[in-house]
């Protein structure tokens, strides 16, 4: 009925529990651990039986493995090597092209040699009365096309030297024929020259030009005037533009010329201005003569002469 003090101090948690209950002498029965459980050494992989994405099937066959990354690494800088080397090859073969493109200019573009040109007769001997048989030449020439020059220089002749050649010459309106002897320029040597260094042309320098003005002007018959005028008969048939005068050769042509002091009438025949709307009108319809451009016949549709670019 009563109990003793050992039995009286045992805690209620000690009684409810059995005493053997921490026990932990081996007694036969199975071994209870309390060691956490430690990670497995073996690396386990994906099996074939498992189903997986191709991105994960392509990075396991080409990374999967230390050897597979070693292949992986050596085949990309193989690549890699390949691709620069084409990349340099197609430079070099680039290169090559433009040297090869430079030494073909330079042996046959240089600005050096002149090479035969055809040229109009009238562009040199400038006479709209008359009409020259042949009615071209050949002459060797220094030009934009004939040498390859820097953006600011061009072609031009270093050297040359004049030559005369025969000619037909026919009167316009007449049956006159004759073997005239002309002077020409034959190039001999060419050289790259800044543009702005402006040469004589070939039919001579402006005094050369302007002397055979002259010469033309002395030839032609000027129609005979009663107090420096001149005939009302003749008036209409010799009508020419403004700045120009009227010039009769072997009596039986008038065409327009410029005296040799009038420099606006010489820039006019150089195509370097265009004629008035009066005079132009004057020239389609016939009532002026014909005007003596220096490099062709006058352009009735711009209304001027043909520069010398434009022949």
């Amino acid at each position: 009925m009563f109990k003793s003090r050992k039995e009286q101090a045992k805690t209620p948690m000690e009684d409810d529990y059995p005493d053997n209950i921490f026990d932990t002498s081996d007694n036969g029965d199975a071994e209870v651990s309390f060691q956490a459980e430690e990670p497995s050494s073996t690396k386990k992989y994906p099996q074939e039986s498992q189903t997986y994405s191709s991105l994960t099937e392509y990075k396991w066959n080409q990374l999967g493995t230390r050897d597979r990354v070693s292949q992986a690494r050596k085949l990309y800088m193989e690549q890699k090597d390949a691709a620069a080397a084409v990349k340099k090859s197609s430079e070099e073969s680039k290169t090559t092209a433009v040297v090869e493109h430079f030494i073909r200019v330079r042996n046959s573009g240089e600005c050096k040699k002149p090479i035969p040109k055809v040229i109009p007769v009238h562009l040199e001997h400038t006479n709209p009365s008359v009409t020259y048989i042949p009615h071209c030449t050949v002459l060797h020439r220094c030009a934009e096309d004939t040498g390859c020059c820097k953006y600011d220089a061009s072609c031009q002749y270093k050297e040359r030297v004049e030559v005369s050649l025969y000619f037909y010459v026919k009167q316009i309106g007449a049956d006159v024929t004759k073997v005239e002897k002309l002077k020409f320029y034959n190039h001999t040597e060419c050289e790259c020259r800044p543009k702005t260094e402006a040469q004589p042309d070939d039919g001579g320098s402006t005094t050369e030009r302007q002397k055979r003005v002259a010469e033309r002007a002395d030839n032609a018959i000027s129609v005979p005037v009663a107090g420096n005028r001149i005939p009302e008969s003749l008036l209409k048939k010799c009508k020419c533009p403004k700045e120009f005068i009227p010039k009769i050769k072997f009596g039986s042509k008038c065409y327009c010329d410029c005296e040799n002091d009038n420099e606006d009438c010489l820039r006019m025949r150089k195509g370097k201005e265009y004629s008035s709307l009066i005079d132009r009108i004057c020239i389609q319809k016939r009532d002026c003569g014909i005007i003596a451009c220096d490099y062709g016949p006058y352009n009735k549709l711009k209304g001027r002469c043909p520069r010398y670019d434009e022949s």
